[in-house]
């Protein structure tokens, strides 16, 4: 099974890296075979489709920027990194050249300057930006940890890269300008995967918005070639089609979010459901008509030796009676009353055998919660399975203590052992004790047995960061 997991999450991590390869080289190959076929012309059938998809993308990106912004003041788990990439994609689709050619077609003019100089400049500048968002995205969703050094080399390279973009358009060798930049962002995903391979696995967030990045750097490098004059090269087109493939991602990133909330929604109601089927049980499972016909012969032995004794009896089997009242109105209690409850429960069947079982404690740690009579199913585990009772010499040791991240609890008796198999399909009160330290604590239990040398239960509750 592990090894499936592993072999999927590189599977993901490959698929993830060639498509964002593909995407960036497309940008390019693309561009080529437009020059090709335009010579830097373009017109035509495909003109128009091109700048009905910039006019289309525009819009859309304009709307994505809406609500982005929206989402951050009705969303409390937004963040403004995602509104400022929505809105510098925005403006760096906004002033290339795709723009530009769209807005002369439907009869505006502009300004030989604003074409070859004014538009790109601003058209990186935001593009610069974008890069920085992303940057603080990724970071916020999926930290690495980048040495202070290279994060003061990165943003020195973008605002490097900025000032020689805007020296180099001049004259006409804008493109070296955006080399660095996009070495850097080449370096920032490799980490990044690496990082969410290693730690969260790889969602479908980090998938699409690796995408988008990869998207927003191949039409800016795509931009940065078509206006330096000595390469042969067009990128018409590339800007307006991969804005519309980063809004189709963009909405795949929401469609993904809302299912995400949806399953979390439906889990959460199974959860409750689950667990109040497990609290309304304990009654009903642990205190069982064997039990109060045992409680009551014990306790009229103990009237027939001396009313003291039988009075004895009669308030401790009465103090258990009302603390399984009391279970069904609390989740949770100290581990101090949990031993309480444990306590009176060993002292009703100490008075039926002959031979007094030995109870030993080992707290070291008192300061935590468990479920309400979730350690009376493992004392009665130790009676019926490992029949602790029938040993001259029998025991049952508790024990709990605590480390950095855990608060443990391990409850052992030396009685015959037990299958450990057996009692996952007979014992109710066992596995109700285990689903119930799992939906309340998130806490694993697990029962180890040797034929002929006991029972260990062991219990591991995470602490609350």
């Amino acid at each position: 099974m592990l090894n499936m997991d592993i072999k999927a999450k590189k599977s993901k991590v490959a698929f993830t890296t060639i498509i964002n390869a593909v995407v960036l080289i497309y940008a390019i190959v693309i561009g080529f075979v437009n020059f090709s076929v335009f010579q830097n012309e373009p017109s035509g059938v495909f003109s128009n489709v091109v700048h009905i998809a910039n006019a289309s993308s525009l819009i859309s990106l304009f709307f994505l920027v809406v609500m982005e912004i929206a989402s951050t003041f009705f969303d409390k788990n937004a963040t403004w990194y995602t509104a400022f990439i929505a809105i510098t994609i925005f403006f760096t689709a906004a002033f290339s050249s795709d723009s530009n050619l769209m807005m002369e077609s439907i009869g505006m003019t502009l300004s030989e300057e604003y074409i070859k100089y004014i538009s790109p400049i601003l058209s990186y500048v935001f593009f610069i930006f974008s890069l920085a968002f992303f940057m603080l995205f990724f970071m916020h969703d999926y930290p690495v940890n980048f040495l202070k050094m290279e994060q003061v080399a990165s943003i020195s390279i973008l605002i490097l890269s900025g000032i020689a973009f805007i020296v180099l358009i001049y004259f006409g060798y804008a493109f070296f300008a955006i080399i660095p930049v996009v070495l850097v962002a080449i370096y920032w995903f490799v980490r990044f995967i690496i990082n969410v391979y290693r730690n969260n696995g790889l969602s479908n967030t980090f998938f699409y918005s690796s995408i988008i990045f990869s998207l927003v750097v191949s039409f800016s490098l795509s931009e940065a070639i078509s206006i330096s004059n000595d390469y042969a090269y067009n990128g018409f087109g590339i800007t307006s089609f991969y804005c519309l493939a980063i809004i189709i991602l963009f909405f795949l990133i929401y469609i993904d979010f809302v299912l995400k909330v949806t399953k979390k929604a439906d889990e959460s109601t199974v959860y409750e459901k689950r667990l109040n089927e497990l609290q309304t049980s304990i009654l009903k499972n642990q205190i069982n008509p064997h039990f109060i016909f045992n409680a009551l012969n014990v306790i009229q032995s103990q009237y027939l030796i001396s009313t003291s004794k039988g009075d004895a009896a009669m308030g401790i089997f009465s103090k258990h009676l009302r603390a399984y009242v009391e279970a069904g109105e609390e989740f949770l209690v100290p581990l101090q009353k949990e031993i309480d409850n444990v306590n009176s429960y060993l002292e009703i069947l100490n008075m039926s055998i002959d031979d007094k079982l030995e109870i030993l404690y080992d707290i070291e740690s008192f300061d935590f919660e468990v479920p309400y009579f979730s350690l009376q199913p493992i004392i009665e585990n130790a009676f019926k399975y490992s029949q602790v009772q029938a040993k001259e010499d029998g025991y049952i040791r508790i024990e709990s203590f605590e480390d950095e991240n855990f608060y443990h609890i391990i409850i052992e008796d030396n009685g015959v052992g037990f299958d450990t198999n057996n009692i996952k399909k007979t014992s109710t009160g066992i596995k109700n004790s285990r689903d119930r330290f799992k939906l309340l604590l998130n806490a694993s239990l697990i029962i180890e047995s040797k034929i002929g040398e006991g029972t260990k239960v062991i219990i591991d509750i995470p602490k609350k960061k």
